[in-house]
């Protein structure tokens, strides 16, 4: 598979934009329809999924150019497409910056075609990670031994920088919201500075962003789970050990880790169970919440908002649910997003404010469909063309 970037000689062939500004999410399909073709996808506000178009930038159409291989949320304002090129020898890709607001597209070096990650379940096991700090949004794209920083300032300014971490053996990565990044043993301050701890072992442990600060790194052993903090002072790493939790977690699954800075939570989510990391200046608190609090007996997929976390698994009737959970609550409180069993969800996605959009099979027909949940409210749009969904990305 050949990464390299192909030039545009005119206006003809180069990239300027998708119409989706209509659109309030974007499905990228995981295989070609019957026809041959793997055209991204967008639901318009009247509830259609539609094509969305690729335009040139001397308004041409580009539709025969390009194939969709994921999109990536950028904080509110933009998102990251990346597309592979008809090409009769080998694969070749491009990355763009999307802008949501009118879909206007800012090309981006080939190099920021994500990884895929070893660890997790999560709605895309890509290796993107973005945080906003203040008024700018940073973001993390992992590639092949490099990692690619974009610095979003507002009025369509950017900041991007490649950063060489030789010898890399994990992508198992998570970024702060200081900015900072950790990959494995590499604890990324800036491009310009980078500092090594022997605190990751690969193999076992997993890497979360803290609620404030830093890394909750959780150590699965032989029965039991080591949780410590890794955080930088004084431009130092310190790592502070949380707990030690006698526990069997053979066989757990990790989905991964959701974050709740208001509250001063983190939470590594398993199929089996989940973690819950509690902080304060004064002590920090771990504990197992188990799923029968929940009544389900495992997970399979989760996603959260800025104030709320998602989980789709199966309850102890052995029936498909989907759940709305508050963890501001101790223990938390959850309600029903639909009756069990009426939908066996496949793919989903949150927005900050709440806003779900999932892809699902009806139980009572077997069809697939797409469910938009916002303030209570669902809509449905039938999915007639019977496509295999990789991603569901929601914009507005």
């Amino acid at each position: 598979m050949l990464l390299s970037c192909r030039k545009h000689e005119d206006n003809s062939t180069q990239l300027g934009k998708i119409l989706s500004s209509d659109a309030y999410a974007l499905v990228v399909p995981d295989s070609a329809d019957k026809s041959g073709v793997k055209p991204l996808y967008k639901f318009t506000g009247s509830e259609q999924l539609e094509v969305v178009k690729f335009i040139a930038k001397d308004g041409s159409d580009l539709d025969d150019h390009y194939i969709p291989e994921g999109v990536f949320e950028l904080g509110n304002d933009y998102a990251l497409l990346t597309l592979s090129l008809n090409h009769q020898t080998s694969k070749i890709y491009e990355s763009y910056l999307i802008r949501n607001v009118d879909g206007i597209v800012y090309q981006l070096s080939p190099e920021f075609h994500p990884m895929k990650l070893d660890h997790g379940n999560w709605i895309d096991d890509y290796a993107v990670k973005s945080i906003k700090k203040g008024a700018d949004v940073i973001f993390y794209c992992l590639t092949n031994n490099q990692l690619q920083r974009i610095n979003l300032l507002g009025n369509n300014r950017f900041e991007i920088k490649s950063i060489d971490i030789p010898g890399i053996t994990s992508n198992n990565f998570d970024v702060d919201y200081q900015g900072h990044a950790m990959i494995g043993n590499t604890f990324i301050i800036s491009p310009d500075t980078i500092l090594t701890t022997n605190a990751y072992e690969n193999g076992n442990t997993l890497i979360l962003k803290a609620s404030d600060c830093g890394f909750n790194l959780i150590k699965l052993l032989d029965g039991s789970i080591r949780i410590s903090h890794l955080y930088l002072q004084d431009n130092q790493l310190k790592e502070d050990s949380l707990s030690t939790l006698s526990q069997d977690n053979s066989g757990w699954q990790f989905l991964g880790g959701l974050s709740f800075p208001e509250d001063s939570l983190t939470l590594a989510v398993f199929d089996k169970a989940i973690i819950n990391i509690s902080s304060s200046k004064i002590k920090s608190k771990v504990k197992i919440t188990s799923l029968d609090l929940f009544n389900m007996k495992s997970i399979s997929l989760a996603d959260q908002s800025l104030t709320r976390y998602y989980l789709v698994g199966t309850d102890l009737s052995d029936m498909k649910v989907f759940l709305q959970l508050d963890p501001s609550k101790d223990p938390p409180t959850y309600s029903q997003l639909v009756v069990p069993n009426l939908l066996d969800v496949k793919k989903i996605h949150v927005t900050g404010n709440n806003l779900v959009t999932v892809f699902a099979i009806k139980f009572s027909d077997k069809k697939q469909i797409f469910r938009r949940f916002q303030s209570g409210t669902l809509k449905d749009v039938q999915n007639y063309q019977n496509i295999s969904v990789r991603q569901v990305y929601t914009i507005k």
